[in-house]
């Protein structure tokens, strides 16, 4: 008993331990920083931990020296009461510093972190992936998190094990307020454990958003450090950055601790992308097996496309007018009834889900739908889905585009975008309806007069234009901010037309089943806004709207068209309308040609850009 051993031999005096922990540089192994999560900061090393509850030392988030030797201290001190408790608090750092310094002290009696890990812990360990939800900014890029494989219920599923979870406590926060504090780090973070099926049902279900599964091949010893280190992470915030800090990073720090071997986060200094992640996991030769669980909506659809167009008219008919509904179907064979009534199910519940229709959420006709179901006598039959490409087999996230253009003005480009996806890039493994860019910098140099020009910043850009159907009635929408360019007043000297602007806006997206090729057509009617020295008055406020279409005409070639115009009733009130098509050939994996062509008021461009993505 742990009580009952004595502090230490004779010959360890705490003073012999402090110096011999000194003398072997414990403090700087890196064992040691990564449980104690320690980086490089602006004021030197420090730990990510924000809360002071992780250390025992004052000074112990900036020191890994003092925290080391009051870990010594309390640890393995006289105190036998204190001994043991800040032991059970860390048993990681206990077992690794009794390890170092070779001692013989009995293990401490920790019976709440025994009962814990014994409920928890799990024969493996899968990494889950699941996709973009253009619904919420810090779900934009996708998110990460683990499954505890506990194997162990029988012809049960997966869905009964546990999750382990990092995300941001943002509160009631909403829009400027929630990106500024996203960005700035002021959310905690917290890591949690949560059942399989609930996430699944959030992801999956409520966010209509793709899952994958990828096992790691961690030994037994490895899962029980990750969960032993788990132990101490409860109730210890760390600063949660959407660019950097976030889910995937302190999930790729927690595979770290619990393998120091593996080096997955040292070449992201500044940003970190869940697909990324995916693909940092897989070159570390930790994925031993994947799997692709479809979302809601994707089932739905994959579906829906087997019906014929009267059948098709038919499922909306489950909410507006189930009576209706179902006198339509009444003269249908068994198995189209049962098609189709298999859709409308999953339709009510997507709706209810996502939409949150109270006419959706009637559990009454849901129940009717499947009784009806059930008595056609037909097995279900789930549909085949194949699997997508993996989100870890799309193209690099970041970006360089070299070129140079022609028209009223000649200039050569240098555009760098640290991620993720536009329209007219590889659209194997993101979201083909959706375009996101944060941090995008294009900067130009004019062939004539030789300037160097920041032509545009976008802090953030996105587009997201899914095609409204009778399943998916989703709007497109669009937002954008950040420094940009004016052309159409000042085609001839761009670098004096800067300032910032803003958009935003909504409509509707559609495609057209005949056409041979993949494509998107669609509408929106955006609000604008700009502030800079171009402008009258310094300003201009207004608004107007595009229609574009985007086709994938083969597998490596898409083509852009797109027309917008906007009016201002405020400030600057000379109109902005144009055109531009543009068009991208992948040479390769990550090379790609595109060339582009805009008409923008009295300005005129054409050219060539060679892009690389990395």
């Amino acid at each position: 008993m742990f009580l009952l051993a004595p502090p230490l031999h004779a010959r360890n005096s705490l003073a012999d331990l402090i110096q011999k922990a000194r003398k072997e540089k414990l403090s700087q192994r890196r064992e040691w920083r990564l449980l104690l999560h320690y980086s490089p900061g602006p004021f030197g090393l420090e730990s990510e931990a924000s809360s002071s509850n992780f250390f025992l030392s004052p000074q112990g988030r900036r020191s890994p020296q003092k925290e080391i030797e009051a870990d010594i201290r309390e640890m393995f001190g006289p105190d036998i009461q204190k001994r043991e408790k800040n032991a059970c608090r860390f048993p990681a750092r206990y077992a690794w510093i009794k390890s170092k310094l070779a001692l013989k002290t009995a293990a401490p009696s920790c019976p709440a972190f025994e009962a814990w890990k014994k409920e928890i812990f799990a024969p493996s360990v899968s990494l889950i992936f699941a996709s973009a939800y253009m619904g919420n900014p810090a779900s934009l890029y996708g998110h990460t998190f683990l499954r505890l494989n506990q194997e162990n219920h029988g012809s049960s599923s997966d869905l009964l094990d546990p999750t382990l979870n990092f995300a941001a406590a943002t509160g009631p926060e909403n829009g400027f307020s929630y990106a500024a504090k996203g960005l700035l780090g002021l959310f905690p973070g917290y890591y949690s454990v949560l059942p399989y099926a609930r996430k699944v049902e959030e992801y999956n279900d409520f966010e209509s958003r793709d899952i994958w599964e990828y096992k790691l091949n961690l030994d037994s010893s490895t899962i029980d450090l990750l969960l032993t280190h788990l132990w101490e992470l409860n109730h210890v915030s760390f600063p949660y950055y959407f660019f950097n800090k976030n889910c995937s990073y302190q999930l790729l720090k927690l595979i770290e601790v619990a393998d120091p071997r593996v080096h997955l986060i040292d070449h992201w200094p500044l940003y970190v992308i869940p697909a990324d992640t995916i693909r940092a996991v897989k070159k570390a030769g930790l994925v031993q097996s994947e799997r692709y669980r479809p979302a809601l909506l994707t089932r739905a659809m994959r579906q829906f496309k087997l019906l014929n167009h009267a059948e098709k008219k038919i499922i909306p008919l489950f909410i507006k007018s189930p009576d209706t509904a179902f006198q339509k179907i009444k003269s249908l064979p068994k198995s189209r009834q049962a098609l189709i009534l298999d859709i409308a199910a999953e339709d009510l519940q997507y709706q209810s889900d996502y939409r949150k229709k109270k006419e959706a959420v009637s559990s009454q006709e849901r129940y009717r739908i499947l009784a009806a179901r059930a008595g056609l006598g037909i097995p279900p039959q789930e549909p085949k889905i194949p699997a997508p490409t993996p989100p870890e087999e799309g193209h690099p996230s970041a970006r360089i585009s070299m070129g140079q253009s022609a028209g009223s003005s000649d200039f050569t480009e240098f555009d760098w975008r640290p991620g993720l996806h536009d329209l007219l890039d590889p659209p194997a493994g993101y979201n083909p309806d959706g375009e996101l860019a944060m941090m995008n910098l294009d900067v130009r140099r004019d062939l004539k007069t030789g300037h160097v020009y920041l032509h545009n910043l976008d802090l953030v850009r996105i587009l997201a234009v899914p095609p409204f159907d009778t399943i998916a009635r989703k709007p497109s929408w669009n937002f954008s901010f950040g420094l940009k360019t004016a052309d159409e007043l000042a085609p001839k000297d761009p670098w004096n037309a800067n300032y910032f602007g803003f958009r935003a806006g909504g409509g509707a997206s559609f495609d057209m089943p005949l056409v041979p090729w993949r494509q998107i057509n669609y509408v929106l009617v955006d609000a604008d806004a700009g502030a800079g020295q171009i402008f009258r008055n310094y300003y201009r406020l207004g608004g107007g709207g595009k229609i574009g279409t985007v086709a994938d005409l083969t597998t490596q070639w898409r083509l852009r068209l797109e027309g917008f115009g906007f009016g201002y009733f405020l400030g600057d009130t000379r109109a902005d309308i144009g055109a531009k098509i543009e068009s991208q050939y992948d040479l390769t994996r990550a090379i790609s040609l595109r060339l582009k062509a805009e008409r923008n008021g009295p300005d005129k461009q054409a050219g060539l850009n060679f892009l690389i993505y990395y």
